[in-house]
């Protein structure tokens, strides 16, 4: 409770700084979206551990994601709020025995301060708060969505300006912080062996694009 205070609280506060707002909705897109990664693998015969043996597999990886999200909420004169809905998906890697196809998705509720130049007047700077729930599942295993708290910061660039509305591209960086446990079993090719495969994912980075249109 004392935690939901905190995030929520700006959120509430934030609709009475200022009388001059806008909505606004955003596309966002990014090749670099991250995850980290613990896996623990468990082989259940001696066939199995054997495949192991030759084929080491890291523990700890990041993995590489396509993701692409809509977001929208009202802009203030030195805030915003939002939610923005995002889906990401990453290729298995062939050369990883322990490597699965991923399909993600994450909502996320944010609140950021903007930080207005005033010398260049199209240039703006943000940081924020973010809370989240993430579900990433990972080819033949089970998980369950996860909530998960981070923030995000970068600039913004007004490319184009008229009374009733505004457009902006936007290059940011956000970091999540969440725990998303997947279990699943992968079968060794041609053998009845397998390995049991557990991940936790810690961590997800994300340096994206975003084309803003204020309204």
């Amino acid at each position: 409770m004392r935690f939901a205070k905190k995030v929520l609280l700006p959120l509430v506060l934030v609709s009475s700084l200022s009388a001059q707002d806008s909505w606004f909705v955003s596309v966002t897109h990014t090749n670099s979206f991250e995850a980290h990664t613990t896996r623990t693998l468990t082989p259940n015969d001696q066939i199995a551990a054997y495949v192991l043996s030759l084929q080491p597999i890291d523990k700890n990886v990041n993995t590489s994601h396509t993701l692409y999200g809509v977001r929208a909420g009202k802009l203030y004169d030195s805030w915003r709020v939002y939610a923005d809905y995002d889906q990401f998906k990453h290729d298995k890697d062939k050369n990883d025995l322990a490597d699965k196809n991923v399909d993600g998705w994450m909502v996320t509720a944010n609140a950021d301060y903007i930080y207005n130049i005033e010398v260049m007047k199209v240039l703006s700077f943000f940081a924020g708060a973010a809370v989240t729930l993430a579900g990433a599942k990972p080819e033949g295993m089970s998980s369950s969505p996860t909530p998960g708290v981070g923030g995000q910061a970068g600039i913004i660039v007004d490319v184009y300006k008229e009374s009733d509305y505004k457009l902006s591209l936007e290059a940011g960086y956000r970091y999540l912080w969440l725990n998303i446990e997947s279990t699943g079993t992968e079968q060794i090719p041609q053998t009845n062996s397998s390995i049991d495969i557990k991940t936790i994912t810690s961590s997800l980075k994300e340096p994206y694009l975003s084309i803003n249109f204020a309204f």
